[in-house]
């Protein structure tokens, strides 16, 4: 039984665009005639070209886990695994060149090997060590996106009650959404065949690959996004100039790491007001504090920051497993002496345009 993923319910904001694609019909993305090799969605290129020029490197690979508690039925699960695969065409194709051009080739084959280890023979404090050694080597394992499908399971038993299924995809075939959509399937596929009941999913109207033959199609419209981008970005400073403990290596080292806290319940009830009060949204105020912070830490009055974006703007998106996130550039110049407010109404324009 699974009891734990973090992702068990549908998330608000998949229901909202659900009823934003209802309330605003647009033109709808139309399933391709064929199964030739399709070309890759403009960021799907931007990921290739980076595997291009460095074809090991682990760093585009997203990982997700689930834990099972009681008893797991490995048969049942390889084919729930094999299911979501034959669900999603992008889980099970190569990433070729025709004619010095990249296309995405979907495979017949939806089976998916279930990779397995167990440390049950390990003592009680020692597993957990154990199983972060083994899932960094299993996670940063770097993918051949022309030879092999771009999905790696791997099932580990802490002991005959506890299991972990951990989930390694490379970028170009997922996202974070798309991880949650992924547990989410196997999970339902899990406790139907578990009881001897056909697949409780709904058909797939569409493929990835339709998505990117569609946004292939809309040339005009992104001519336009990039001048509008051009425009929006010239003339701004290639770097942001913070006071560090180390100078600045020349090459990346792509060794980044993530800081969570929690803000107290009172000032967190304090920044929704604020938002409240000037009809911005609690992101607009968190993104004017961020830009305020970097300001005075490095004094410059002309930077960028990105901020991720889901890009699922179709009610048809939400359910795929595909590559849809962007980052969204808020370009931050600071004229003279501008009060917050000031300064938290500008981002609002910007974020609004």
């Amino acid at each position: 039984m699974i009891i734990e993923n973090g992702l068990s319910q549908k998330p608000e904001r998949l229901r909202l665009i659900e009823r934003l694609g209802k309330r605003n019909p647009i033109d709808r993305i139309l399933k391709r005639a064929d199964d030739k090799p399709a070309p890759l969605s403009y960021s799907q290129e931007r990921l290739w070209v980076m595997s291009q020029l460095e074809p090991n490197n682990p760093i585009y690979n997203v990982a997700g886990a689930v834990r099972f508690d009681g008893d797991v039925n490995v048969f049942v699960l390889e084919q729930a695994l094999t299911e979501v695969v034959h669900r999603h065409q992008i889980l099970r194709s190569r990433f070729i060149t025709i004619d010095s051009q990249p296309l995405q080739q979907v495979t017949p084959d939806a089976e998916l090997p279930l990779e397995s280890l167990n440390l049950s023979a390990f003592p009680e404090n020692e597993k957990i060590s154990a199983f972060d050694r083994y899932a960094a080597l299993f996670i940063c394992r770097p993918f051949q996106l022309d030879k092999q499908p771009p999905l790696r399971v791997l099932l580990t038993e802490m002991n005959n009650q506890q299991h972990i299924l951990l989930l390694t995809l490379h970028h170009i075939v997922s996202d974070r959404w798309s991880v949650g959509v992924l547990i989410q399937e196997v999970a339902a596929l899990y406790e139907a065949f578990c009881s001897n009941l056909p697949s409780p999913l709904p058909t797939l109207a569409i493929q990835y690959a339709d998505f990117c033959v569609w946004q292939r199609s809309q040339q005009t419209k992104w001519e336009n996004q990039l001048a509008y981008w051009q425009q929006k970005l010239m003339g701004v400073p290639p770097l942001l100039e913070l006071p560090t403990d180390r100078p600045r290596p020349r090459l990346p080292s792509y060794r980044g790491d993530m800081c969570r806290f929690e803000l107290p319940t009172e000032l967190s009830q304090k920044l929704k007001q604020l938002a409240q009060q000037h009809n911005v949204t609690l992101f607009m105020v968190m993104a004017a504090a961020y830009s305020t912070l970097l300001y005075r830490y490095s004094g410059s009055r002309d930077f960028c920051i990105g901020y991720p974006v889901a890009g699922r703007n179709r009610s048809q998106l939400a359910d795929l497993i595909g590559f849809f996130v962007n980052t969204l550039l808020f370009r931050c110049q600071i004229v003279g002496e501008m009060r917050f407010i000031d300064w938290l109404m500008h981002l609002r324009e910007q974020a609004l345009h």
